[in-house]
């Protein structure tokens, strides 16, 4: 055993690194320490060994190493890279078990962790009086960290590589890490491929995985069946194959060597295709709808219909602007492959965007796990989509007042007629009734949910109907505007739906000007007594605030008081 001895002093001054409530504790002295241990020159990366550490307190002061109690000592370690810099500081800490008194000696099973990056290191143990500071550590051990997980490889055969194919390539491995391979569970091990260009640019990084049959131990080989599918560019790669422990890392990123071949020549496979198709189509918001598309394999290869990178047909749709709204549209199968040269026709589904507006849907088949064929050099075919939400409509015939009078509340009508390709729903989950909003003339908005008015029946694509709703007007003098609108509850506003509001000026007056007169009431009436006109428009509120049959009575009758009358002894008789 090599024994080094070293020794640090602690002025009174580091006590001053104690937390305030250690701080008036009595100064350190002065502590040291030797410290002999004979670690492995070689462990597995991120693994924990355990090395047999002597340590000895050579302090001159009498200062006893305390195991327990405040601010302990404890054994600890740090960890350098081979250019000195340090990996880790704060190693594990393996307490002393006792008090170690001056002149003594004790050996103590220090746990290490292994920098989980396979590289050469430098390990020191050091002493540590916690909360306080570091003794001197012991001299360097070059210690090298092996990968935990690393392999070798056996003789690959690779195929003739035709553009975007998959092939099934048997690869011999061998297990030459430090820890077994499992082929299950948490962080499985697989085997996976990258390919690079010719000037070194990564082509594909994540190649498919396939998977180990078993477990494979330490020592042990295995043949792995690979599935790897070439790049869809003719030309000249690299392609390497490696282990994954996934979630983790690659193994050669563990510091294990891929199997990597050069010169890989692939050669061109031809996916090429043309459409027949409709030139426009349309839909309104969200509908499933469907368009026949006919379709031809121009191309040198067969479509697979099934197995691993099967062909199907799908669509993207883009807005106005040409920014996409859909990318990765339903799949409509071919049903069986289709040889080069032959045609099909499929009825391609598809769903309207949520939105009303003008879209461009463009029909695309497509390799899974490969490509668009419209990355292929085969551009997809496009038609115009006009999407709305089937609603339309219009206004007119309307009995709004030019001028009204402050805090005035009217039923006014409205004849509204479905321009649309939906019937408007008067009842159920979400009906459509006509409101209104309500602005200054500086546009304002001084009443947004007016009240509503609904449908007596549904109006179906073509009908008119007329609406009548209630109006309460403000209580300020002022020029407003009232724009009628047609809601679906719990949908939307038809105007959100691009359907044009019916906008018109209304005056809220204190007095009647010379420029016009507003008169409200209803029938000329007889001019003796209570009308019946009369009194049914100050009962609906017509004539104004809406009134109770006793304000009515007094309204005619003034003068008079209101008296309950027994008709058994009225003596002007019956009353009729």
């Amino acid at each position: 055993m090599r024994l080094i001895r070293l020794g640090v002093a602690f002025t009174a001054v580091l006590s001053l690194i104690f937390s305030a409530s250690t701080a008036s504790a009595a100064p350190l002295g002065a502590l040291a320490a030797t410290y002999a241990a004979t670690p492995p020159s070689t462990a597995g990366a991120g693994t924990t060994i355990q090395v047999p550490v002597t340590i000895t307190n050579t302090s001159t002061a009498g200062e006893i190493w305390n195991a327990s109690g405040a601010a302990p000592v404890n054994l600890s370690y740090h960890w350098y890279d081979g250019a000195g810099n340090v990996v880790a500081w704060d190693g594990v800490r393996t307490p002393l078990g006792a008090d170690v008194a001056p002149g003594t000696s004790k050996t103590l099973a220090a746990a290490v962790n292994v920098p989980s990056a396979a590289a050469t290191y430098s390990l020191r143990f050091a002493l540590v009086k916690e909360g306080a500071a570091w003794l001197a550590p012991s001299a360097p051990f070059t210690v090298q960290a092996v990968p935990a997980y690393a392999a070798s490889f056996g003789a690959v055969t690779l195929p003739s590589f035709l553009a975007g194919a998959t092939y099934t390539i048997p690869v011999p491995v061998t297990n030459r890490g430090t820890a077994a391979w499992n082929s299950s569970g948490a962080n499985l091990i697989d085997l996976a491929y990258h390919w690079h260009d010719a000037a070194g640019n990564t082509v594909v990084w994540d190649g498919s995985r396939s998977g180990l049959v078993a477990d494979v131990a330490v020592g042990a080989s295995a043949t792995v069946n690979a599935q790897v599918t070439a790049p869809n560019v003719p030309g000249t790669y690299t392609l390497t194959f490696d282990l994954v422990r996934e979630g983790v890392s690659w193994f050669q990123f563990f510091g294990s060597a891929p199997s990597r071949t050069t010169g890989v020549g692939v050669a061109n496979a031809s996916y090429a295709v043309t459409y027949q198709l409709l030139a426009s189509a349309a839909a309104v918001l969200g509908e499933a709808r469907t368009v026949a598309v006919t379709v031809t394999n121009n191309g040198n290869v067969a479509w697979s219909a099934s197995g691993a990178n099967p062909v199907n047909l799908a669509y993207h749709v883009f807005n106005s602007a040409g920014q996409t709204v859909i990318w990765d549209g339903a799949r409509t199968p071919l049903g069986s492959d289709l040889a080069p040269g032959a045609s099909r026709t499929f009825s391609v589904a598809y769903t309207a965007p949520t939105a009303a507006g003008s879209y461009i849907l463009a029909i695309d088949m497509v390799r899974e796990g490969v490509a668009w064929f419209s990355g292929l050099g085969s551009p997809y075919a496009t038609i115009a989509l006009a999407v709305t939400s089937g609603f339309n409509g219009g206004y007119d015939q309307t009995t709004t007042p030019t001028q009204v009078l402050p805090s005035a509340t009217l039923v006014l009508s409205v004849r509204v007629t479905n321009y649309g390709q939906r019937a408007w729903p008067a009842a159920g989950a979400n009906p459509v009734h006509l409101s209104y909003h309500l602005f200054t003339s500086g546009g304002a908005v001084v009443v947004w949910d007016g009240s509503r008015g609904n449908l007596l029946a549904d109006v179906a694509p073509g009908q008119a109907a007329t609406v009548s709703v209630t109006v309460a007007f403000p209580s300020s003098t002022g020029s407003y505007t009232i724009a009628w609108d047609l809601v679906q509850e719990g949908v939307a506003w038809f105007s959100g739906l691009g359907v044009p509001r019916l906008v018109e000026s209304v005056s809220v007056v204190s007095t009647v000007t010379n420029a016009g007169v507003t008169f409200y009431g209803k029938g000329f009436g007889h001019g003796v007594g209570m009308s019946q006109y009369g009194a049914e428009g100050w009962a609906t509120g017509a004539s104004g605030p809406a009134l109770t049959g006793e304000q009515i009575i007094a309204h005619y009758y003034t003068g008079t008081v209101l008296t309950a009358v027994d008709y058994a002894t009225n003596p002007r008789g019956p009353m009729r």
